[in-house]
């Protein structure tokens, strides 16, 4: 009986050794759940220091389209003079005619809207950064940056979509969204040629050290202004009797109704600005030493050199599948 009782004593031990280890275990891993990872930041600590604002400044350029990225479908095997021998992808279902309202090929209008969101919140919160991390003049360089990355992405849209919806102010998720409707072409227009107009005022015509390679120029600013009015000009939405009836819920007319001549002197004037730059030249294989002037070389090698002077806005950063 004694033995017996030792026994059931023993194990009851044992199941009370392991029920308190156990709570302590737990108590251990509640104490370590509840601790807040360190490597995470906060809003406020964004703007506490230069590293932290310009990596917030990089991320915005990271929504920035590559033209081959975000034109393909015009560019490589959706036209009379090319074709794509890659099944599946999406320029080999849009010539087949596989397509429709909802397909979202080269979907980029959330991309598109989440750096114009961000570009916003850079612009309203860089001045809070010390200026013992920052100095005055680089943040105001940085705002510029933000407003020419927020008039590429909207004129980025207009290419792509027509008529976008103009944000000045953050949205919250309770808002009411259809106060948001899309802006007339004209005023897209002006949105995107008045960020651009802003944004060139500080930027410098070129940037003295490759590090600064990649960031917008005045010319780059001037480039965009000049391609918005030959937009504006062009037939497609100058006057374009079949966007007649292309309107907002309201009955606002989005496409201008009517031709206007004097469009394409402001475009002439847009494209002289560039010009009168006097920031770019013709590259040639010159440029790399050759003694003697070959135009296949010049061609070629004009998308092989990096930062050549005939380049006014680029990256090497890509993710296409083919040259262009």
């Amino acid at each position: 009986m004694m033995k017996k009782n030792i026994k059931y004593m023993n194990q009851m031990t044992v199941q009370v050794f392991a029920l308190v280890f156990a709570l302590v275990v737990l108590s251990s891993c509640n104490k370590y759940l509840d601790k807040k990872p360190d490597n995470l930041l906060t809003s406020d600590m964004v703007w506490q220091t230069r590293a932290n604002a310009e990596a917030y400044l990089n991320q915005i350029y990271s929504y920035v389209q590559t033209e081959l990225e975000a034109d393909n479908y015009t560019r490589f095997g959706a036209s009379d003079e090319t074709s794509c021998s890659f099944p599946g992808v999406n320029v080999r279902l849009m010539t087949t005619g596989n397509w429709n309202v909802q397909s979202n090929y080269w979907y980029n209008w959330g991309a598109y809207y989440a750096g114009i969101r961000q570009s916003i919140v850079f612009e309203q919160n860089i001045d809070r950064v010390p200026v013992t991390q920052l100095s005055s003049e680089l943040k105001a360089q940085y705002k510029e940056e933000a407003l020419f990355l927020r008039g590429w992405f909207y004129w980025s849209i207009l290419k792509q979509y027509g008529p976008f919806v103009k944000l000045d102010k953050l949205l919250s998720l309770t808002e009411d969204f259809n106060q948001y409707p899309r802006a007339s072409f004209d005023t897209c227009i002006t949105v995107i040629d008045e960020l651009m107009t802003r944004a060139a005022a500080g930027l410098p015509a070129k940037w003295n050290s490759s590090s600064d390679y990649g960031r917008p120029t005045k010319g780059a600013c001037l480039a965009v202004k000049a391609q918005v009015a030959l937009w504006a000009a062009s037939p497609l939405w100058n006057g374009n009797t079949q966007f007649a009836g292309f309107k907002n819920e309201d009955g606002t007319t989005l496409a201008p109704k009517t031709y206007n001549p004097e469009k394409w002197k402001a475009a002439a004037s847009a494209a002289k600005a560039v010009i009168d730059l006097d920031a770019y030249k013709l590259f040639t294989n010159l440029d790399e030493g050759a003694g003697q002037f070959d135009p296949y070389l010049s061609y070629r090698d004009l998308f092989l050199t990096n930062w050549n002077d005939e380049i006014i806005f680029s990256t090497n950063v890509i993710n296409s599948w083919y040259w262009g």
